[in-house]
């Protein structure tokens, strides 16, 4: 509804084509190769959908990040979700399906947080309005969790640093698990969702606050890897 009262009084356009009606029509969907993830962030269970370097990917990353739309966080999800779970061929979509336990239990969705100052310059966490897009289009699968972990310390962005020992550097000790509120947690699966990652610095991090929880397992996924 809130996707066509917009529509209704400020049509949205592709940002690639300029037809109306979506922020990446249909047909420009369609087009976007799907990336193909490093061997080395596959093995950690790190995983993208897209490649930045796509303009329409990067398009949809940027209004979203920089310019405060957020309904990109919306056509963000969508495009998710046909890249995964609504894709029986996606490898995925059987991986996040196969490991829901028990059977009844939904993934945890956990969008990487941004530090306070961050959070409070843009207004919003990017990743958790994409987050909670992909609950609202999928209340079976997805169980939205924002309070296990916090960023603690404000780090400089990723992007520019080239390093990767100083990537990895910047953000040690930049995270914590929430202890008060990591019951429950055993034999369920993770799934941190973030807009872009590059090297899976980030990723890597958080999945180090779940070693000792009795999580059955922790995926990471980004909508884009550049």
């Amino acid at each position: 509804m809130t996707k066509f009262l917009l529509n209704f009084f400020f049509p949205l356009h592709c940002l690639a084509c300029g037809s109306e009606g979506h922020l990446a029509c249909p047909s420009c969907r369609k087009k976007i190769p799907p990336t193909e993830n490093p061997d080395d962030l596959i093995r950690a269970k790190i995983f993208a959908i897209s490649d930045y370097r796509d303009p329409l990917v990067q398009a949809l990353v940027r209004v979203l990040k920089y310019q405060g739309w957020k309904i990109a966080s919306l056509e963000i999800a969508e495009l998710i979700l046909e890249s995964t779970i609504n894709n029986p061929n996606s490898f995925l979509s059987s991986l996040l399906t196969q490991k829901i336990s028990p059977p009844s239990a939904k993934i945890l969705l956990v969008p990487v947080p941004l530090s306070p100052w961050r959070r409070f310059r843009r207004g919003y966490n990017q990743a958790e309005l994409i987050a909670k897009n992909l609950v609202q289009l999928k209340p079976d699968l997805f169980e939205l969790r924002t309070d296990l972990v916090k960023k603690i310390r404000h780090t400089k962005s990723q992007v520019e640093i080239q390093e990767r020992h100083k990537r990895l550097k910047n953000l040690t000790g930049a995270f914590e698990l929430v202890e008060i509120n990591k019951q429950n947690l055993k034999d369920r699966t993770i799934l941190l969702l973030d807009d872009v990652t590059t090297t899976g610095t980030t990723f890597q991090e958080l999945k180090k606050l779940f070693h000792h929880t009795q999580v059955k397992e922790v995926i990471c996924l980004a909508f884009a890897h550049g």
